[in-house]
């Protein structure tokens, strides 16, 4: 008896592993990109953030947000590209990105813009920023839409920091700023910008947030996380998440 209960508690554990290990293989890293990740009060939070709790939780993983590591985008993209089960988010979908990762989403709509102050010329397209000066977070999904739609290297000004940016701009150093609009607005209102002050130039581009995966990341990992993100999707949680955030 006591036999036959180790091996039924055995095989329970051993099947228990099998859900729960392909998901534990999986390295996650993101960036501040408010409102979609952000840290507040030392605690990292945002939409895809919370997303990402509800998924692990379906998903019957002992990974857990904590485990998320937070780096500069430049350094998460290189390494997402580099290293097999890592996961970059929130990663806009770009057909130059697209055989770069696998995905896993849509998180969310996003809409890559150029912004300026109220006081600087409107623009047409990229062309007209050849004169000005332009700042990007480096390898950010603006900085490479620019480049792919012919501006100059010679005419954006790459940084890694978000805080970098802000000065720049409000110290008049540079004539515009190209980033994901919503994100954008929610870093100036955090630096105390007043609203008015600037707004959207141009579209570059309307895309969406993704989950993005290094192309040989496990399968059974993978697959775990989609149907765990697609349960969350499509329950009454991710209409309240974007509730939380954008409303």
């Amino acid at each position: 008896m006591m036999r036959s209960l180790l091996i039924a508690f055995g095989l329970l554990f051993c099947a228990q592993t099998v859900l729960a290990g392909p998901i534990e293989k999986l390295s996650f890293y993101t960036e501040e990109y408010p409102p979609y990740n952000m840290t507040q009060n030392g605690e990292l939070t945002g939409i895809a953030v919370d997303m990402l709790t509800a998924i692990l939780e379906r998903a019957d993983t002992e990974t857990t947000v904590s485990d998320v590591k937070v780096t500069p985008w430049a350094r998460g993209y290189a390494t997402a590209q580099r290293e097999p089960n890592t996961v970059l988010f929130s990663t806009t979908r770009t057909p130059q990105r697209e055989d770069k990762f696998d995905w896993v989403g849509p998180i969310a709509a996003t809409k890559i813009g150029v912004i300026g102050k109220t006081s600087v010329p409107a623009i047409d397209g990229v062309g007209d920023l050849a004169d000005a000066k332009t700042v990007t977070i480096r390898d950010d999904v603006a900085e490479q839409l620019l480049v792919k739609k012919g501006l100059s290297k010679d005419a954006i000004h790459s940084v890694a920091s978000q805080e970098s940016i802000v000065n720049l701009l409000t110290r008049g150093r540079v004539d515009y700023w190209a980033y994901e609009t919503n994100v954008a607005r929610y870093i100036l209102k955090q630096h105390d910008v007043a609203a008015d002050t600037f707004e959207t130039k141009h579209v570059l581009q309307e895309a969406n947030l993704y989950y993005a995966f290094h192309p040989d990341t496990d399968p059974d990992a993978i697959a775990a996380f989609r149907k765990a993100f697609e349960a969350v999707k499509g329950s009454d949680t991710y209409q309240a998440i974007l509730d939380r955030y954008l409303n």
